[in-house]
C-alpha cells in the first residue's frame, strides 16, 4: 500500500489525476482499461486530468473506460445518467473513442443478464488495469453500502422504485491496481477506520486495504485523524 497526503485540494486533484494518467502512460501504447465512478471527488480529478491533457496531450487511442454503476431506466440524455456524466467528464475531454466506452445498458430487458454481459465485456478486454474508488463517509463505495457482501459481483440494486446496476466488491478487488481517493475533513473518520479498523462488511471500503496494489491519495483534512 502506498499513501500520499496532498498539501491542499488542488494538489490532491493533480496528484490523483497523474496517478491515472501514469497508468495510461505505463501501458506504452498497449490497451489501458479503467473503471471510473461519478462521485464529487472523482469529478474533480477528471477536471484536473482534462486540464493536463489540454496542456500535455497523451495518447488515449487505446484507453477503455468502464463505469462502476448505472441507473436502470434512465436515458443517456438525463443529467442523472452515469453514462452522460462520465461521457462529459472523461470521454469527451480526453478524446476517448466511443467504441472504447462501456456502460451497462439502462433499458436492458433483463438487468441481471446485463450485469453478466457487462462483466463479460470487461473480461474480454483483459480485465481492469486501474479502478478509482471514492469512499463515502459511512465507508460505502459508490452504491455498495454497509452490509454489502465482500463476495458480491455485479448485481441489480433496488432503491425504492429505482433499479441500479452496480459492480460488486469482488469485482473491485479483481482490478490489477486500485486508487482510493478521499478529501475533506468529513472523510477523516472513515479514512482512519478503513486504514486501522477491522476489515468488515459494515465498512465496505475496509476490504480495499487488503489489495496488493493499493494506492491511497488524501488531502490534509482527510488525513487529519491518522
Amino acid at each position: 500500500m502506498q499513501l500520499t497526503i496532498a498539501k491542499n485540494e488542488m494538489a490532491f486533484d493533480n496528484i490523483a489525476a497523474w496517478k491515472i494518467i501514469g497508468e495510461i502512460l505505463r501501458s506504452n501504447g498497449d490497451r489501458t482499461t479503467l473503471r471510473l465512478g461519478t462521485g464529487r471527488t472523482a469529478l474533480d480529478i477528471y477536471r484536473a486530468m482534462a486540464q493536463i491533457y489540454r496542456v500535455h496531450p497523451f495518447g488515449t487511442a487505446r484507453v477503455c473506460v468502464f463505469g462502476t454503476s448505472e441507473l436502470a431506466g434512465v436515458p443517456h440524455s438525463s443529467p442523472e445518467s452515469r453514462y452522460r456524466i462520465l461521457h462529459q467528464a472523461v470521454v469527451e475531454p480526453l478524446e476517448i473513442f466511443e467504441e472504447n466506452f462501456f456502460m451497462p445498458m439502462p433499458f436492458a430487458d433483463d438487468p441481471e443478464r446485463e450485469c453478466r454481459a457487462h462483466e463479460s465485456v470487461i473480461q474480454a478486454r483483459g480485465g481492469i488495469d486501474l479502478l478509482l474508488a471514492e469512499p463515502s463517509c459511512d465507508g460505502s463505495l459508490d452504491l455498495l453500502g454497509p452490509g454489502t457482501p465482500f463476495g458480491s459481483t455485479a448485481f441489480v440494486q433496488q432503491d425504492g422504485t429505482q433499479k441500479k446496476i452496480t459492480l460488486g466488491i469482488q469485482d473491485m478487488m479483481h482490478s490489477r491496481r486500485l486508487l482510493l481517493a478521499a478529501k475533506g475533513r468529513e472523510k477523516a473518520p472513515v479514512v482512519r477506520q478503513l486504514l486501522y479498523g477491522p476489515v468488515t462488511e459494515d465498512v465496505p471500503a475496509s476490504l480495499l486495504r487488503t489489495h496488493p496494489f493499493l494506492e491511497i491519495v488524501l488531502d490534509k483534512e482527510a488525513a487529519s485523524l491518522l
